[in-house]
């Protein structure tokens, strides 16, 4: 049902109150350039309700699903306004939340309701080292890969890991990648990814298994034997490489991580087969 609403203040934070679980975070009203601008069109007396082309979306319970934007522009502005509503099951809103693709553009970590640094970015990763870079907005593609071990752990990530400045190395999309990709070919159980995790996150370095300063130290303070190549796309490759080899060396005692060319060309063989079958490709 498609009705006309007025939403003041009051009713505007409710519905933020009330907002769907799985809806997209956006910024707060003060730091998001759109919310301004919607807020100065309420103050100006400029705003018309059939402006916004797609209508606020609310369930019968209540539950908002998409105008979360126009809300806070209601709450910055201080100023009820005129607004289209329209009102569906919560069934309903969930089979339509993937459409609402106008103005503020969702991308798939909105879409699907997955954490966009822990999970999207080394899924999408994955993809493109698999060459399904034509499904990074895929959400049936990426769900199936997030519903393997390689989203388990990634969803781990995004959860439970708080990362020291120092440290930040293992919190990039790459090592991500590395581990989930560890764990999918169970090259490492899923419960010592966890522990492994929990360990690069304290400051105890002189306890870790010395692959993972070394891969520390090649990745933040290279040598010059040990340096990445300097091509944007090969360095974030020599990561993901670097960080396979060092959880499947990980109770090693190594000088040095130094890749071959036959094992890079070997992995890259074996990440391909393995993300296409993840994502049925």
């Amino acid at each position: 049902m498609l009705e006309s609403r007025y939403i003041d203040k009051e009713a505007a934070t409710a519905l933020l109150i009330n907002n769907w679980k799985h809806n997209r975070t956006v910024y707060r009203g003060q730091k998001d350039q759109h919310v301004q601008e919607l807020a100065a069109k309420i103050a100006q007396g400029r705003w018309v309700k059939e402006a916004m082309e797609v209508p606020m979306l609310v369930d019968t319970n209540g539950v908002l699903y998409n105008g979360q934007n126009r809300c806070r522009a209601v709450i910055l502005a201080d100023q009820g306004v005129l607004v289209q509503v329209r009102t569906e099951s919560p069934e309903r809103c969930v089979e339509l939340y993937p459409t609402l693709d106008l103005g503020k553009s969702r991308d798939i970590a909105d879409i699907t309701g997955l954490h966009k640094n822990a999970v999207v970015q080394p899924i999408h990763y994955l993809m493109r080292c698999s060459g399904l870079e034509t499904r990074l907005k895929d959400e049936s593609t990426v769900s199936r890969i997030a519903d393997t071990y390689i989203g388990d752990i990634l969803k781990h990530f995004g959860e439970n890991c708080s990362w020291h400045k120092h440290n930040r190395c293992f919190n990039s999309a790459q090592f991500k990648a590395a581990l989930a990709y560890c764990v999918h070919k169970r090259v490492i159980a899923d419960y010592d990814a966890i522990a492994v995790l929990e360990m690069l996150q304290n400051q105890k370095e002189h306890m870790w298994p010395p692959m993972f300063r070394l891969y520390r130290e090649q990745i933040m303070f290279p040598t010059h034997a040990a340096r990445l190549n300097s091509n944007h796309k090969t360095v974030a490759n020599d990561r993901f490489c670097r960080g396979v080899y060092t959880i499947e060396r990980r109770m090693k005692n190594q000088r040095r991580i130094q890749l071959s060319l036959a094992y890079i060309d070997r992995l890259a063989i074996e990440v391909r087969n393995t993300i296409r079958e993840a994502a049925h490709a």
